[in-house]
């Protein structure tokens, strides 16, 4: 408390409320939190990723595309996607701008992979649609000439070898 010991006439005055100067007083407004940079420097920028990201995504489902083999049609592109994706954040990383390294060798990796079950993927289907279409030209070969001997035939023998 601030008092006065001994006033004029030798009265005691008191100041009403009572004043605490060693008491804090709160400041005016909010302090500001500490910059986690020094004055002048400027944050740096949240790290670029999305590349890695999304050939990770393409190439997971290029692989899975890759298990059917009639799916190439999706698994092929998707796995060029991430081919390229991959090697753009591979870039992306070299020069510092994000830091998902793993994630992008790993994408570009598995897009290397469904690339190749993309093309197997192919190759087992154009030859199943080729021995099939092989099968049904000989089918209807066989049909033809057994319609033409069905024409020719004359006596119920010649019917009957015809059917055979």
């Amino acid at each position: 408390m601030n008092q006065q010991p001994y006033g004029p006439g030798g009265q005691q005055h008191h100041q009403y409320p009572p004043q605490r100067q060693w008491a804090p007083q709160p400041p005016p407004y909010h302090p500001q939190q500490p910059y986690p940079f020094p004055p002048g420097q400027m944050m740096p920028p949240e790290p670029r990723n999305s590349f890695g990201l999304a050939a990770m995504v393409c190439a997971i489902i290029g692989v899975l595309c890759g298990f059917v083999p009639i799916a190439f049609v999706i698994g092929g592109p998707l796995s060029v996607i991430a081919v390229v994706l991959g090697i753009a954040g591979m870039g992306r990383v070299r020069r510092g701008v994000a830091d998902n390294s793993r994630t992008t060798n790993i994408a570009t990796l598995l897009g290397i992979i469904a690339l190749l079950m993309a093309f197997n993927g192919a190759r087992i289907t154009f030859t199943a649609l080729n021995e099939f279409g092989t099968t049904i030209n000989t089918t209807i070969n066989e049909e033809q000439q057994r319609v033409r001997c069905f024409e020719k035939a004359e006596t119920p023998d010649e019917i009957l070898a015809c059917s055979r």
